[in-house]
């Protein structure tokens, strides 16, 4: 009796989510620490603390859009959006 091996095929499920959840990530990290540090900010003048704050928040979802794009890129075949329905068509459209 042969044995049914899972052959992976494009990033894993969990990493595309990963991937989509890093812009309202980034949101709520921004909000989550601007606030406490707007009174901080307003005190001493330091405004470009809150900057520097965003600033990071704009690069981790930035950094989601990358690697999206690689995993789109590097692990789907360039013709999967044409295919039939299979279990990578949901990976394909998440990423």
């Amino acid at each position: 009796m042969g044995t049914v091996r899972e052959v992976r095929i494009g990033p894993r499920l969990g990493f595309i989510w990963a991937m989509l959840a890093c812009g309202p990530l980034a949101l709520a990290l921004d909000l989550a620490v601007s606030y406490p540090g707007v009174r901080h900010a307003c005190v001493t003048g330091n405004h470009w603390v809150l900057h520097l704050v965003t600033a990071g928040a704009w690069a981790f979802s930035v950094a989601g859009v990358l690697f999206a794009r690689h995993a789109l890129r590097t692990e789907f075949p360039s013709d999967a959006w044409r295919a039939g329905p299979r279990a990578i068509d949901r990976r394909y459209f998440l990423t």
